[in-house]
């Protein structure tokens, strides 16, 4: 209930207890006892009728003077609660309380807008300030990433003096430090004329960098003249960065300067950055950054790319340094080149850089034919008039990208990227042909043409690492030399094979032919145990697959002796006891060999790696006996045996036919299988007796020769 409503009926209730006391107090007083009167009864009426008037009054002036005040009090002051305008103010006239209230509400009112309009700032203020700090801290976040950036380019560079090391950790930093999505990095020749590059970073997958391309480049270690394009060519002679927002937006002015009035295809990049890398003065190289959104370059983002740019160029400097000194303990004083140590080393880098890029290179070892008779007959001086002869053809008709280097006494390795094996075939013939026409005059005036032999290489066809690729790249240069010399072969003819591998056996086919090269008996034995081996097989009714298994482990199973060193190997005597124990390992470590290169042929596997085991168990490597010893296994042994016997070495003839059949049965059933030398015996004429020509089989041969 409103407070009008309460007051008046509070006077609503006073005026009724007034006339009830009015009536009350007439009749005790004036009548009494006795009857109304009517001039009594008009006595309380006129007393009743100025109650009610002075009621009325009391409510009128409540009401005009009190109620209707408040009342427009409380409605502005709700106005001014519901009104958009925070500065309605409140308006009651008069000097009473009433008003004096008004003017309080309205000095509050006035106080509160303006501790609201203060508060109002003081929220804007500090907006404007948590703005100011995230951009200062976006700002310093940017700055603290590139000063990491630039710090990971230093540590990076800093690091270590081959620069294949420290771009192999550089790629994020320096895409975020040229704020780029590709990065291409070139060095200075010292002719100061070519760049060559040296490493493309890019945000797409490795070997999908565009921008080498832009530049007419094949890819990033491509090489070009400082001359071929004008934007380079500007910003290595006027040793300052050039950065272009945006090449489709540039002005025509600028475009006329920087690419001769055409503008260029980016093959998608917008923006273009020329940096050249400066150290004391010198131009060692330049990097060249695209992105494909237009990338303007601040101030606080251009000192930091300038710093990296030092950083490098002095990274490159101390790489050329470096080089320079390291070259002078790598290059062979006789013939110019780089020895072998350098040559392997080239070799493994072209590896991995054609791993890297999905490419393919070839490799040609080089040798001189007959090169003992120049040092016999005319002495060493001649020998080494030839080899700088050789030498100097070998590194002129090579590309700038080749590597040549001095293999061995009279062996020569080239590297050559980016090449077939036909196309390595082409370049040794021209070699060849300018040997030919530079015959080596001797002292009597007799001219003696040089001549040389190559066997070739291609990676990945031949081999996936060094070892496998020189191996058979010698295999071929020996094929060479059995052809008489002044030959490339490219691909030596090989065993067919039929259940087996193809790719893999051919690695390992090679490696028997590097082990015949230090060491004649193991190709010439290898071929024996073969044919000994099917004549064994021949009489046991072994499937095909089997029997081609066999021929295949008997081929390989001294392919372990690669890892011997060439003193065991061709020791003209009798073994160490820890030499024997080196040749022991051949044939667990020829049964890795296996395993890699034909993975799955346990049967050729476990053959090669238990030939050499006994059976009564005293064997190696394993120490097996009996029949956990593989078939053919104790077929190999019995055939390896023999032709082990039966074959000159240098410090011992071979023996007789009949003292090695005599031998083998001594070895029955302790070295040897008894039905396995049985069967091997049977083939002698089918009575275990003597031969003059040893096993039938189904190839005739002659009793091996010494070597």
């Amino acid at each position: 209930m409103s407070l009008r409503r309460k007051t008046y009926a509070l006077v609503s209730a006073a005026v009724l207890v007034t006339v009830a006391i009015v009536v009350v107090v007439t009749k005790l007083v004036l009548v009494g006892e006795g009857q109304w009167t009517g001039d009594v009864l008009a006595l309380m009426l006129s007393l009743i009728a100025v109650v009610v008037v002075f009621a009325a009054s009391l409510g009128f002036l409540l009401e005009m003077r009190v109620f209707r005040r408040v009342a427009r009090l409380t409605g502005q002051i709700d106005k001014v609660a519901g009104s958009s305008d925070e500065r309605v103010p409140v308006q009651l006239t008069g000097k009473d309380e009433l008003s004096l209230l008004a003017d309080k509400v309205n000095a509050g009112y006035s106080d509160l807008v303006a501790a609201l309009e203060e508060r109002d700032s003081r929220v804007r203020s500090a907006d404007q300030t948590v703005e100011e700090l995230h951009a200062r801290h976006s700002d310093l976040e940017t700055a603290y990433t590139r000063l990491q950036q630039l710090q990971e380019a230093s540590e990076s560079l800093g690091s270590s003096l081959d620069l294949s090391d420290a771009f192999a950790r550089l790629e994020d930093a320096a895409l975020g430090i040229f704020d780029a999505d590709e990065v291409w990095l070139l060095r200075v020749e010292p002719d100061g004329e070519t760049l060559v590059g040296l490493r493309a970073f890019s945000n797409q997958p490795e070997g999908h960098s565009r921008l080498p391309g832009v530049f007419g480049c094949w890819g990033p270690q491509a090489s070009l003249p400082v001359v071929a394009n004008r934007l380079i060519s500007i910003a290595v002679g006027e040793k300052e960065p050039i950065m272009i927002e945006s090449v489709t937006e540039m002005s025509s002015s600028e475009a006329e300067r920087l690419f001769e009035g055409a503008k260029p295809d980016l093959g998608g990049f917008h923006s273009l950055g020329a940096v050249p890398l400066v150290d004391d003065g010198r131009v060692a190289g330049i990097a060249l950054a695209a992105a494909v959104l237009p990338n303007q370059h601040s101030d606080d983002r251009m000192s930091t790319v300038m710093l990296f740019a030092e950083r490098l160029a002095r990274a490159l400097e101390n790489n050329r340094r470096y080089e320079e000194t390291k070259a002078l303990g790598e290059i062979d004083s006789l013939s110019g080149l780089y020895d072998r140590h350098r040559a392997l080393e080239q070799l493994e880098i072209e590896i991995a850089r054609a791993r890297r890029y999905e490419g393919t290179f070839s490799i040609l070892l080089g040798d001189i034919d007959n090169f003992k008779n120049f040092n016999e007959t005319w002495g060493h001086e001649a020998g080494d008039e030839v080899i700088r002869r050789v030498a100097g053809v070998l590194r002129h008709r090579n590309r700038t990208t080749d590597f040549v280097g001095r293999y061995g006494a009279d062996e020569f390795l080239m590297i050559l990227p980016a090449t077939s094996r036909n196309g390595a075939a082409t370049v040794a013939d021209h070699m060849r042909l300018s040997l030919g026409s530079q015959p080596y005059v001797a002292p009597d005036g007799y001219a003696v043409p040089v001549r040389m032999s190559f066997g070739a290489a291609a990676f990945p066809e031949d081999g996936a690492d060094s070892q496998s690729l020189v191996a058979i790249a010698d295999a071929n240069l020996y094929e060479s030399k059995r052809w008489g010399g002044d030959t490339v072969t490219l691909r030596r003819e090989s065993f067919g094979v039929e259940t087996i591998d193809a790719t893999g056996f051919s690695t390992l086919d090679a490696l028997v032919n590097a082990v015949d090269n230090k060491d004649h008996y193991t190709r010439q034995h290898s071929a024996h145990v073969a044919e000994y081996s099917a004549s064994i097989v021949e009489s046991l009714g072994f499937s095909k697959d089997k029997k081609e298994a066999l021929r295949v482990a008997a081929l390989l199973h001294d392919v372990g002796k690669i890892g011997l060193p060439d003193r065991i190997l061709r020791k003209p005597g009798p073994l160490t006891s820890d030499e024997a124990d080196a040749v022991r390992q051949h044939s667990l470590l020829g049964s890795l060999m296996v395993s890699q290169h034909l993975p799955g042929n346990d049967e050729v596997r476990e053959a090669v790696l238990h030939h050499h085991e006994r059976w009564d168990g005293t064997g190696y490597p394993a120490g097996l006996s009996g029949r956990s010893i593989s078939m053919l296994g104790r077929i190999l042994a019995v055939a390896d045996s023999y032709s082990a016997m039966t074959t000159d070495r240098p410090y011992r003839a071979g023996l007789s036919i009949e003292t090695a059949i005599d031998e083998l049965k001594k070895g029955s059933g302790k070295q040897f299988d008894p039905e396995v030398v049985n069967v091997f015996l049977s083939c002698f004429h089918g009575d275990g007796g003597s031969s003059e020509e040893g096993p039938k089989t189904t190839k005739r041969r002659k009793r091996p020769n010494s070597d």
